[in-house]
């Protein structure tokens, strides 16, 4: 039944999709984050049918809805008369990025990767959540409904508010406090689900902390591009958007779990070395010759470029060797035991040595729970 529920509500974000763009004026690009999440969402249903975090990204791709539809339906200004649905879909998209996106991962926070709480004590972060989305969806009975975007600013009467602009800031207070309490205390929270799980969880966590932590990247070098219209910025943003449920999707269904301990070492320690190369060149290329000539030479260019090349491959194998022992310790370990192995078999003659050595490397390396070896007698039949 669940899993029924789930590709149902797949397939109409689908259709919902394709009727929204294809009637999209022009402007209006297709965004396939809707159509990812529920899928990502559905195929968490259908492989752990009693996930509540495929819930709440099934939650999350039908949100995301919001703005598309907003976006075509206030494309030639304010309508008139304003409709009640014209003023849910208005605060909706007034307050999307909070109520569909930011408030749900905060929960997913306290709940990720079983879908419940650590302890009861952590349930108060459920009430937070639900008082938070209350004080954003009060924005549907404001007096005056606000739209300020940079395509368009205007302001109108709703025909169902009561609440005064007065009343705003008392607002802002009733929903501000509960989610940045839930977003603080949930870094805590999966902290200490880290440290008192096992190595599974702690893959699990690892995935989707490095998926957060790409995501406030994106979100900080996109408010230093306001308002958002640098293409380079939105790329990433929406990639960072992305790799959260992705990331999420595998760490419940373990695909390639222990990956993230190589790819966590790898991210780092290539912006380790993308830092390092881009300093050599800026000294280079622009601090050296505006020190000494008062401006900058094509020659020193060229020099700092070939510097920074031949650099590249010395730089990168310091850096992602000294990575890996800080993040990626057992596998280090393990080439390192590996190497030191390989090195030593061609001395090695005699049987019992070389069984002895053998097993000993695959006990530091893979750590099995049992261990054998089984040599064939060199005497026939």
């Amino acid at each position: 039944m669940r899993k029924a529920l789930a590709w149902t509500w797949f397939g109409v974000i689908v259709a919902a999709t394709v009727v929204i763009y294809v009637n999209a004026p022009e402007g209006i690009s297709a965004d396939p984050g809707p159509v990812l999440f529920t899928a990502l969402g559905a195929i968490i249903v259908t492989r752990r049918p009693g996930s509540r975090v495929a819930w709440i990204i099934l939650l999350i791709g039908a949100g995301l809805l919001i703005e598309p539809l907003a976006a075509i339906r206030f494309a030639g200004g304010p309508p008139e008369p304003m409709t009640i649905g014209d003023v849910l879909l208005l605060n909706g998209l007034n307050t999307s990025f909070f109520t569909v996106f930011i408030l749900p991962i905060g929960l997913l926070l306290f709940i990720f990767p079983t879908g419940t709480f650590l302890t009861r004590r952590w349930r108060w972060a459920g009430w937070a959540v639900g008082i938070s989305m209350a004080g954003f969806l009060s924005g549907i009975f404001s007096k005056v409904i606000v739209l300020a975007t940079p395509e368009a600013s205007w302001s109108i009467n709703n025909p169902i508010g009561f609440i005064p602009e007065t009343a705003n800031p008392i607002l802002e207070y009733v929903y501000g406090l509960p989610m940045q309490a839930v977003l603080i205390a949930g870094v805590f929270a999966i902290i200490i689900r880290y440290r008192r799980s096992d190595q599974i969880v702690r893959a699990q966590i690892k995935w989707v902390a490095l998926s957060l932590i790409l995501f406030v990247a994106a979100l900080l070098f996109r408010f230093t591009t306001y308002p958002g219209e640098d293409l380079l910025s939105q790329v990433l943003f929406s990639a960072a958007t992305v790799f959260i449920p992705v990331s999420m999707t595998l760490a419940i269904l373990r695909y390639r779990l222990y990956d993230i301990d190589r790819i966590i070492s790898r991210t780092f320690g290539y912006l380790i070395v993308v830092a390092v190369l881009g300093a050599v060149y800026g000294v280079g290329a622009v601090w050296i010759p505006t020190a000494i000539f008062g401006d900058q030479s094509s020659l020193f260019v060229a020099a700092s470029t070939l510097a920074a090349a031949a650099l590249f491959n010395p730089v990168r194998r310091l850096v992602l060797d000294q990575v890996d022992r800080r993040f990626n310790r057992s596998r280090y370990d393990g080439d390192r035991v590996l190497e030191e192995f390989a090195s030593n078999l061609k001395d090695m003659t005699d049987i019992g040595v070389l069984s002895r050595d053998s097993l000993d490397v695959v006990r530091r390396t893979m750590q099995p729970q049992s261990l054998g070896i089984w040599v064939r007698s060199p005497e026939g039949p």
